[in-house]
């Protein structure tokens, strides 16, 4: 560079360190000072630091120096690319100060950029332009822009783990290509990325091929503290839960954490899954807490008022998704609380990573567990974060998708253009260093062959498809159809509902949960509105967006089962007293959390001296079930499950499969022997590691586990429009239609990646083989084993916040209520007199008719005009038609039940969803009690919703 280099911020030239003394700033911090000078000799590199260590100055700082030294600046110089939008607006802010001190254009674009801003970036471009990969994407193929784009010498991409796990990321490796396409010099590239377990991996990814990228850490690690915790119920737990209609012991987390966030300033609660989020949002809510719901599916405008409400301190805690897990800047925060396990040690890391937000500062956070399972996991994954593990990341290598849309993208950006081109870029970038020639041209012509490409010689060009197909298929997040949510009340936009919940659970009347806040559904439109009002119900139904939970990961669940097998050891020479008391002092965790593990594990040895770990797998048959406990993660298990599926289909047999990052649930249409148990067990765990693989991918190879991930791949391709609705029959025709096809191919390989795991299942068959993991069966007639009954208990669908009974005794109550507080409209079958009572309970036992005296009362909420006209016609013995003969004959029954049972049978007559028939089943019951009597009625007007047709309009 020509200049004699010092350290720290003598480095930067003057209108920097000026700007620096502005801010306060006089000294950098340790990711600051590693990073400076290699940036300034313009070195590829990535950072690895934890948030808030001054990563993003770290890399900008120097880049904004070149940037001033740049005479003569046309076009833009520096592309800030970010995975979402919400870091988009936090980067502009925290730009804004450096671009106004030193005199440069700034300017963001992204989904929601207005046109009158993208016309004026096309003509005035900015020095630095923040933006997403797929608006990148989308600037590409754009004459305008991608003269701009001539003139990028820096490219920083922010939270850089994130993308490169994902298709997103495999996209965004070639986009990068594509712009050094368009560039005039290659532009120095500069990744940020949280603390990972693969930092080769990701700056593999971010050079690409025959880039050296410099690799630089956090001098001082991030101090962290955790804390896992085991709430146990107490009288005060237990009069909360009937308040909040759920169990003694969920009742004790809420309260708990409830206690935590008023004990500090600021908190995140991180939760797995929009489900519990919602869940716990509720309760907080009925205890008067002004918490928060932060997740995917509220509206950005929500998220936003949430992250500023927080911000400013107006907020003390909100609850979350994975969505705050990024860099989003939501200000200070204290502590952070992981409700259940985190199920990955690097999921952990990141989100207690969110407090102690400050140079010096340390992370505090705490996981408040809810079972057995999820107290050793944690303190599992506690222990390897002190140890410094984390997991490795898995790109997806040679996606055929994204192979397939940026070969379009190329073809847009250059023209025709040679196969042989095509590849040499595509070999430039590290997910696909490996592609062969073969693969991209069997996806070129198939490409061609749906009118998408012009094929011809070996070379590949635009056709009037090609740029609806690019721009229609930019995202490669699976097009899952959301339907609006709006409050009847005030219009107003409450969030969205997924496609498989509408398909499958809504209907008029239905109440669900969203934004902490129960809904009762009051209409779906033709167009897909749901129109709702609030509910206060708090048995409410959970909206359908859940998408898989992140996966246990192998690691981690070989650590659960050390753990298991460690207890073991301590209860062969101790009590369980005294394993707790080793175990809770060495470990620094709950002492009530530990002995229920140590409890557990002591049961499950006492009933049958066998203890499933990381070294031995246990098949326990019971009734219908066979229970694999084999402690190898989710991923590993699936592949396991799969083989499981293969050899049954070999021998005649087929079972419904569950599994989780301990057991396989294989449920049968009979009843399992001893034999039989032994006899399936060993049928796959005699399979050497490449059969046990074989048959894995049979099974996969028949379509049935991977079409409904099939639909997005084919979407993907242009193949078949996005937002279908498809059900189980469309799915499975999916499969033959595309068998034999790059998007059959893909959609494996894609499996290969995301939902399966056979490498290291794999080494379990191996290690199985060689003798150093055991298999054990045990035929349990009676009750399955301790550690077995998770997983039965884990697929009855029981919401992990919902007592069922404390919730159906207060549904009751309810229902009588409101059923003796309804208005009561009489009709007289005798004499078609009308009469009118303001409540049920003001009813006489025996209703007459207040003009003849007759009892043969027809009795309804609302009595409508049709029905008077024709028991009028009837009574002048004027002909009916059939029609009216049949309404006439629906009354009679309604009337027929009041003569003979009174009140009672206008009780039962009033509540939703029990017509004559179902009313009359009910009555003659001998039921005792009144009670009893509402809760007969309650089921059957439950029974009713549940199988009421869906339709889209009231009803």
């Amino acid at each position: 560079m020509g200049r004699q280099l010092v350290s720290g911020f003598n480095l930067l030239s003057e209108p920097i360190r000026s700007g620096l003394e502005e801010l306060g700033l006089d000294s950098p911090t340790g990711i600051q000072t590693e990073a400076f000078e290699p940036i300034l000799q313009g070195h590829h590199v990535l950072l690895i630091a934890p948030t808030g260590t001054g990563k993003t100055e770290a890399a900008v700082l120097p880049v904004l120096d070149m940037l001033l030294r740049i005479e003569d600046r046309k076009g833009i110089s520096l592309l800030y690319i970010t995975p979402l939008r919400a870091l988009n607006r936090d980067m502009l802010r925290r730009l804004r100060f450096w671009t106004d001190h030193l005199g440069l254009r700034l300017d963001v674009r992204h989904g929601d950029t207005p046109q009158t801003q993208r016309r004026r970036q096309s003509s005035y471009p900015p020095d630095i332009l923040v933006t997403t990969p797929e608006t990148l994407q989308a600037m590409l193929p754009s004459k305008a822009m991608r003269r701009h784009l001539r003139s990028v010498r820096w490219v920083i991409v922010d939270e850089i783990h994130n993308l490169a796990m994902s298709k997103r990321g495999t996209q965004l490796a070639v986009a990068l290509e594509r712009l050094r396409e368009a560039t005039d010099m290659d532009f120095q590239r500069i990744g940020l990325s949280a603390t990972v377990g693969s930092p080769q991996t990701i700056a593999n990814f971010l050079g690409g091929v025959g880039r050296e990228v410099l690799i630089l850490q956090a001098s001082t690690p991030k101090e962290y503290e955790y804390d896992v915790i085991w709430p146990t119920p107490g009288d005060e737990d237990r009069i909360a839960s009937e308040r909040l209609y759920t169990s003694p012991e969920a009742a004790a987390r809420i309260l708990l954490m409830r206690k935590m966030v008023d004990s500090h300033k600021s908190t995140l609660i991180f939760v797995n899954s929009r489900q519990h989020a919602e869940m716990l949002g509720l309760r907080f809510n009925m205890l008067g807490k002004d918490i928060a719901v932060h997740h995917g599916s509220l509206s950005k405008e929500e998220r936003q008022r949430v992250e500023e409400e927080f911000k400013k301190g107006a907020l003390k805690a909100i609850v979350c998704t994975s969505t705050l897990e990024l860099g989003i800047d939501v200000g200070s925060v204290d502590q952070v609380i992981q409700y259940l396990s985190p199920r990955q040690v690097t999921s952990l890391m990141q989100r207690v990573g969110r407090s102690g937000h400050r140079i010096g500062r340390k992370s505090t956070g705490s996981i408040v567990c809810a079972s057995t399972d999820d107290f050793a996991e944690s303190v599992a994954a506690v222990t390897a974060a002190k140890n410094g593990f984390m997991e490795q990341l898995d790109i997806h290598e040679n996606a055929l998708d994204v192979l397939a849309h940026q070969c379009a993208g190329l073809v847009m950006d250059l023209g025709k253009i040679k196969f042989d081109t095509i590849l040499k870029i595509f070999r430039r970038t590290y997910p696909f260093r490996n592609i062969s020639s073969e693969s991209l041209s069997a996806v070129l012509k198939y490409l061609g062959s749906m009118g998408k490409l012009r094929i011809e010689e070996n070379q590949a060009s635009s056709m009037p498809a090609t740029r609806l197909y690019y721009y229609q298929n930019i995202s490669t997040i699976p097009d899952e159809r959301r339907y609006p949510i709006i409050d009847v009340s005030n219009e107003s936009f409450v969030g969205t509902l997924g496609d498989e919940f509408v398909s499958t659970k809504a209907r008029v009347g239905l109440k669900f949960i969203c934004r902490g806040m129960a809904w009762r559904i009051e209409q779906i439109s033709l167009e897909g509105k749901v129109f709702v009002t609030p509910a206060s119900d708090p048995t409410a139904a959970i909206p359908g967006w859940e998408g898989e939970l992140l996966p246990i990961s192998y690691e981690l669940a070989i650590r659960t089962g050390e753990l298991r097998r460690e207890i073991a050891t301590l209860l062969e020479s101790g009590s369980t007293t005294d394993a707790t008391h080793l175990l809770s002092q060495k470990l620094s965790v709950d002492p009530n959390g530990i002995k229920a593990v140590v409890d557990e594990i002591a049961n499950q040895i006492s009933t049958c001296s066998i203890l499933p770990s990381d070294k031995l797998i246990l098949a326990e048959g019971f009734g219908p079930y066979l229970i694999v406990n084999c402690c190898f993660g989710e991923l590993v298990n699936r592949a396991i499950t799969f083989a499981f599926k293969e050899i049954l289909h070999k021998n005649g047999l087929d079972a419904t499969v569950w599994n989780d990052g301990y057991r396989i649930l294989l449920g049968f249409s009979f009843f399992l022997s001893k034999k039989d148990v032994d006899r399936i067990t060993w049928a796959v765990f005699s399979l050497g590691p490449e059969e046990a693989e074989d048959a894995a991918m049979r099974y996969i190879a028949t379509g049935t586990p991977i079409s409904y991930y099939l639909k997005f791949v084919a979407e993907r391709f242009g193949a078949i429009p996005r937002g279908l609705m498809l059900n189980e029959e469309d799915l499975s025709e999916l499969s033959f239609r595309f068998a034999g096809t790059p998007i059959f191919e893909e959609t494996v390989r894609e499996a290969l990646v995301e939902k399966i795991d056979l490498e290291n299942m794999k080494k379990v068959f191996e290690k199985v083989r060689a003798g150093e993991i055991s298999v054990r069966t045990l035929y349990s007639p009676d009750s399955p084993t301790p550690i077995s009954r998770h997983i039965l208990s884990k697929f009855i669908e029981i919401p992990e916040l919902i007592a069922p009974r404390t919730v159906e005794w207060d549904s009751v109550k309810r229902l009588k209520e409101k059923t003796l507080s309804s208005h009561v409209h009489m009709l007289c079958m005798n004499c078609g007199a009308t009469m009118y009572k303001s409540r049920l309970r003001d009813l006489p036992d025996d209703p007459v008719c207040i003009k003849c005296s007759a009892r043969l009362i027809y009795v309804s909420s609302h009595i409508d005009d049709d029905l008077k006209k024709i028991v009028a016609k009837h009574l002048r013995k004027s002909n009916l038609s059939k029609r009216e003969k049949e309404i006439l004959m629906d009354a009679g029954l309604n009337a027929d039940l009041v003569l003979t049972h009174g009140k009672r049978a206008a009780t039962a007559l009033l509540v939703f969803g029990v017509g004559p028939h179902v009313a009359a089943r009910i009555l003659r019951k001998p039921i005792s009690s009144e009670d009893e009597f509402f809760k007969e009625l309650l089921e059957a007007k439950l029974n009713f919703i549940r199988t009421r047709p869906f339709w889209p309009s009231s009803g």
